[in-house]
């Protein structure tokens, strides 16, 4: 049981190493997302794309079985960080 456990833990480990990298390369690409809206005067906010990404994601979780309440609360974290990025 212990062992099996370790196992577990260790794979969670690993998958939570994964997000943490994405979420890094994410913010990173927010910070270049920014650098060019500010060359361009664009708002930080685009509306019509947030609604977009945040319906995108929602849907292809549901389809892999994550609750979208989940998505929704995950997604808005990242795009707040995002938009502080930017």
């Amino acid at each position: 049981m212990n062992e099996k456990l370790s196992e577990l833990r260790e794979k969670i480990d690993n998958v939570d190493n994964e997000i943490l990298k994405n979420l890094s390369e994410r913010m990173k690409i927010s910070k270049e997302i920014g650098e060019l809206k500010k060359k361009q005067d664009i708002p930080i906010l685009q509306s019509s794309r947030w609604q977009h990404v945040l319906f995108d994601r929602i849907e292809k979780g549901k389809k892999m079985n994550l609750n979208d309440s989940f998505l929704c609360k995950l997604y808005q974290l990242i795009h707040e960080e995002s938009m502080r990025q930017q």
